[in-house]
């Protein structure tokens, strides 16, 4: 081979070594889940009122001895947050990033109507705030009217237009 070849050749694999250098992406996260924000800032109030709660994770976790993902905790539908009240009552809470309480889906909301029926504080929050407004509009109601409270606090089942049987009535 001569030299104006080789040359050539190490001029174009510099290059190739250089482009191949800037399209790497980073595969790691520079941010926090918004969903987590809101966990970090629910948990300490949570443990500041008296709650006893865990997070729970329901997502398929990464298992290096098996090299696979391996099911997570619970079944979809089970919120994130579990544990008591202060006065002993179940406590459920299905965390959603700020702004976006309206995503619960169908079998979520299912879950913690039968949690609340059976008398048992569950909700959908997004946000600390959202969370300690309910918490005391609950406080002092009688099973009843906080059945029903926390019932009309969730948000509404979401309807798609292709549900609608009026459109081709």
């Amino acid at each position: 081979m001569t030299n104006s070849i080789k040359s050539a050749l190490t001029k174009y694999s510099q290059k190739q070594i250089k482009s191949n250098k800037k399209k790497k992406k980073s595969t790691k996260r520079k941010g926090i889940a918004p969903e987590k924000q809101v966990e970090k800032e629910v948990m300490p109030w949570l443990k500041l009122n008296g709650f006893s709660c865990n997070v729970v994770e329901s997502k398929a976790v990464y298992n290096p001895m098996l090299n696979r993902y391996v099911r997570g905790q619970t079944d979809a539908g089970f919120p994130d947050i579990a544990g008591c009240t202060p006065y002993g009552y179940g406590a459920f809470i299905e965390l959603k990033a700020k702004g976006t309480r309206r995503t619960l889906k169908e079998h979520q909301r299912a879950f913690l109507i039968e949690k609340i029926e059976c008398g048992a504080f569950a909700v959908c929050v997004d946000g600390v705030e959202c969370l300690r407004e309910i918490y005391i509009k609950c406080s002092g109601l009688s099973k009843d009217e906080r059945v029903k409270l926390l019932k009309d606090h969730l948000p509404k089942k979401r309807v798609s237009k292709a549900d609608d049987k009026s459109f081709f009535d």
